[in-house]
């Protein structure tokens, strides 16, 4: 007697029919993605062009053009997203195991990539990662990848493999919490020297088993990471040459206000961008760019029509890092309107160039400026604070100015890696007295 469930739905259809429908939806999910891809660069395509009293958006032809061609190339083959020039060392060095859980776009890997650049002379620097870009690829390092949800026995396989005298953690936590429990699990197993980075506002891993621990900025240390030893805190560094000041900005710049983020809810909400819509409506002569992709472009996009302010916002959509200094030319204050932040490189790159910045006082911000006064305690006060600045193009100039002697005091990339040699070999000497 045949006691199995009756089947329901497709699976109830003939083999052939149910293959023919398979097919069917597959399409239609084709092409539900394709319109949503070509409406993304048809919105990245209308450029904000001032005509006698306002802003009126125009299509560039050339602009669509270029865009499409480049993602059916981007289709065809892997775009570059960070690399490291590769040089064939011949003599042995201490070995390095970086492990991220994903290594797409962000702050993290970058980071580590700059400690790739400027210390593989000294170490061999490797990484594992639970993800790789689904955007492009990376060049110049060894990257191993172990999927999240392998076997401990997989990781640990992998990491004995690399054979580390480092094993270096960037650690964010959150929904990656169980994969980095395998890299420590896995590297305590083999006795490895491990170093923790809190690259997030998130508490640490506390665990005997951590040799060192670096934060990101002091607002991290002293909120999340208090009686931890021994420890540094370490700013992110940017390359100060790529983010000179120009001679020249836009010249627009003084009444365009901009933001560069990952559009995502990491360090935005779904209304972080009203922060601009309502300088927008306060001051119709202001051009918005936003420049970044992700989760929440469609929604940004659409808030902005629905305030009758689309007309003065340019979305960049994402930009290649090596474009980045050509947008910030495009406006002279910098918009944070993020709920969180444990450091940000996005903010360093502004001042770097000479612009002021203005944001919700919030995480690190107050300690990456050095001082609170154009930041608002809610995003209301963010607005009176922009407009504030808006209205005084002196002022403006003026803090573009102690922004930029600041970035160089404080964030220059090759002194952010130095300091990370240091503290390789302070580990490595350890190592060398106790061996």
């Amino acid at each position: 007697m045949n006691t199995a469930e009756p089947r329901t739905g497709i699976a109830a259809l003939p083999r052939k029919a149910r293959t023919a429908t398979r097919l069917l939806w597959w399409r239609v999910l084709r092409i539900v993605a394709l319109r949503t891809v070509l409406w993304r660069h048809y919105q990245t395509s209308r450029i904000p062009t001032w005509h006698a009293d306002a802003w009126r958006l125009r299509l560039s032809f050339t602009r669509l053009t270029r865009t499409l061609a480049s993602a059916i190339s981007g289709h065809a083959r892997q775009r570059v997203l960070y690399s490291v020039p590769f040089k064939p060392y011949t003599h042995e060095r201490p070995r390095v195991l970086h492990a991220i859980a994903n290594l797409h776009v962000g702050g993290s890997t970058q980071l580590i990539f700059d400690l790739c650049r400027d210390l593989s002379a000294r170490f061999d620097m490797r990484i594992i990662t639970g993800a790789l870009p689904p955007e492009g690829t990376h060049k110049g390092v060894k990257v191993t990848h172990v999927p999240h949800g392998a076997a401990s026995r997989h990781m640990q396989r992998v990491v004995a493999a690399h054979k580390p005298d480092i094993l270096h953690l960037h650690y964010w936590g959150e929904g990656d919490t169980t994969w980095y429990e395998a890299v420590l699990q896995a590297g305590k197993a083999q006795g490895l020297t491990i170093v923790q980075n809190v690259n997030t506002p998130v508490a640490p891993i506390r665990d005997p088993a951590v040799a060192f621990t670096i934060f990101v900025s002091h607002y991290v240390h002293e909120t999340f990471g208090a009686g931890i030893e021994p420890c540094a805190v370490i700013h992110p560094g940017i390359e100060l040459g790529r983010f000179e000041a120009p001679r020249t900005f836009d010249d627009d710049a003084l009444r365009s206000i901009g933001m560069v983020y990952r559009l995502a809810q990491d360090k935005l909400r779904p209304d972080s961008i009203d922060v601009l819509i309502d300088v927008c409506k306060s001051r119709s002569d202001i051009r918005a760019v936003v420049v970044g992709g992700g989760p929440l472009f469609d929604s940004y996009v659409a808030r902005t029509v629905a305030a009758g302010v689309r007309d003065n916002f340019l979305f960049t959509g994402q930009v290649p890092y090596d474009r980045l200094p050509e947008y910030y030319r495009l406006f002279r204050l910098f918009v944070a309107p993020v709920w969180q932040e444990s450091f940000g490189q996005v903010v360093p790159f502004a001042m770097s160039m000479g612009s002021a910045v203005a944001g919700n006082r919030v995480g690190a911000l107050t300690e990456i400026l050095d001082g609170a006064d154009t930041l608002g305690a809610s995003p209301k006060e963010t607005v009176k604070r922009i407009l504030e600045l808006l209205d005084h193009p002196g002022r403006i100039a003026a803090l573009g100015e102690r922004n930029r002697a600041r970035a160089r005091d404080a964030f220059d990339v090759h002194h952010m890696t130095a300091a990370y040699g240091e503290i390789y070999d302070g580990l490595r000497a350890t190592l060398d007295v106790d061996a």
